[in-house]
């Protein structure tokens, strides 16, 4: 069993049982491969199985796209000062003593960021990029999110992005974590750009009257 094909470097086959086997009819066998692209854009490649079956040589066609990252400190982990909680390129809006850099729970690295409420207050916390692009653009947000009695109540615990030209609105795309109490669950969103940008805000929100939510593993990545 080997890969092939146009950027089949780009793929790696990290398990394997097939190779060198024998299979009963209707029998299986796994090949694991992953994904790591060195540049940005479209990547093809395929398994090819040399077989005896019906049909053979057997190919599993594979596609991925690599994209760059746009986020800075998404991890949360980098902080101007020992004892700020507001992470570096981030900036804060009606965050209280409590909010911020928290090192209880955490899905990747040091830290994750904490937003919670008494009151409905929104409060925010952003990043801005001045970042040239176009349209056709194909971004991908992710992000973790843990979240404690949140309220059904009116308010939202979201992650935006939002792209501008000049000061002027272009597009908005938003991921919503649910209400109540759970685990680090991670939310994923795949979007392309609808029109030119040369801005792009980056902004967690939490305004709900109780509740917190813990962020961490932000990521944003654009490719071609």
């Amino acid at each position: 069993v080997t890969l092939a094909g146009a950027t089949a470097g780009q793929f790696h086959i990290t398990a394997n049982t097939c190779s060198y086997q024998t299979l009963i009819p209707n029998g299986t066998c796994t090949i694991t491969v992953t994904f790591r692209p060195t540049t940005a854009g479209a990547k093809t490649a395929y398994i090819n199985i040399p077989d005896n079956a019906l049909g053979q040589p057997h190919k599993i066609m594979l596609s991925g796209r690599g994209g760059i990252e746009l986020a800075l400190n998404g991890g949360f982990n980098t902080y101007p000062t020992a004892t700020s909680k507001i992470p570096t390129y981030w900036t804060a809006t009606n965050f209280a003593a409590t909010d911020g850099k928290n090192t209880a729970f955490k899905k990747e690295g040091a830290a994750s960021v904490k937003i919670a409420n008494a009151s409905a207050l929104t409060k925010t916390l952003t990043e801005t990029r001045p970042i040239t692009g176009a349209a056709g653009n194909k971004f991908r947000l992710s992000l973790w999110g843990k979240g404690l009695h949140i309220p059904t109540t009116a308010g939202v615990v979201r992650a935006q992005v939002l792209l501008y030209y000049g000061s002027t609105l272009r597009q908005t795309v938003t991921i919503t974590f649910p209400n109540g109490t759970y685990p680090f669950t991670q939310k994923t969103l795949a979007f392309t750009a609808t029109r030119a940008y040369n801005k792009i805000v980056i902004k967690l929100i939490y305004s709900k009257g109780t509740g917190a939510e813990w962020f961490d593993g932000l990521s944003l990545l654009r490719s071609p």
